[in-house]
């Protein structure tokens, strides 16, 4: 599935809440920089960034978990703060 980041965001901290290795985000997302793999920059707002699905969830389920997760985060409750935590 694939979702577009209304922030940006790192690509290790997206990889550890939603439990997906960041290897598997790599190769899902050939186009990221290396900068954003080896998490020097971050992955820009509006990147319509691929993830594997969750469990033996679907697409549209896969895509809702990724939501919720992302309002949990320090950065996902305010999407119009421009600031952005390093965790």
């Amino acid at each position: 599935y694939e979702v577009k980041l209304p922030r940006p965001a790192r690509l290790s901290l997206l990889a550890k809440v939603l439990s997906v290795d960041s290897s598997i985000v790599q190769e899902l997302n050939p186009a990221l920089a290396s900068e954003v793999l080896k998490n020097k920059v971050m992955i820009p707002a509006g990147y319509s960034l691929r993830l594997p699905l969750a469990g033996k969830l679907d697409a549209a389920t896969s895509e809702q978990v990724f939501w919720k997760t992302w309002k949990l985060l320090p950065f996902g409750r305010d999407k119009k703060s421009t600031s952005v935590r390093n965790l």
